[in-house]
């Protein structure tokens, strides 16, 4: 597992996000690093990439906006989006 670095107070975040992407993606994510291209490290199509999306909201309960979507392709970036989230 990637450690977090320094700026990322949730540690359990980092695990939840790589179960979702290894449920979405059915691939081992533990090689993924925090700022790997999601979409090309997983080789994941533009419908696989919103199924992930979606997976992603379901269980974070959060909500990407749709002019945002494509600016969340890596795991740092669906960490801080999800992190800063209210609620979360």
């Amino acid at each position: 597992m990637t450690r977090l670095p320094d700026g990322m107070s949730n540690p359990d975040l980092e695990p939840r996000l790589r179960s979702v992407l290894a449920e979405v993606s059915r691939k081992d994510v533990s090689h993924i690093g925090l700022d790997d291209d999601l979409v090309q490290a997983l080789g994941l199509d533009s419908l696989a990439a919103l199924w992930l999306l979606a997976a992603v909201e379901k269980r974070f309960g959060v909500r990407f906006s749709d002019q945002q979507l494509e600016q969340y392709r890596t795991l740092r970036q669906l960490y801080d989006y999800i992190a800063a989230y209210p609620g979360e």
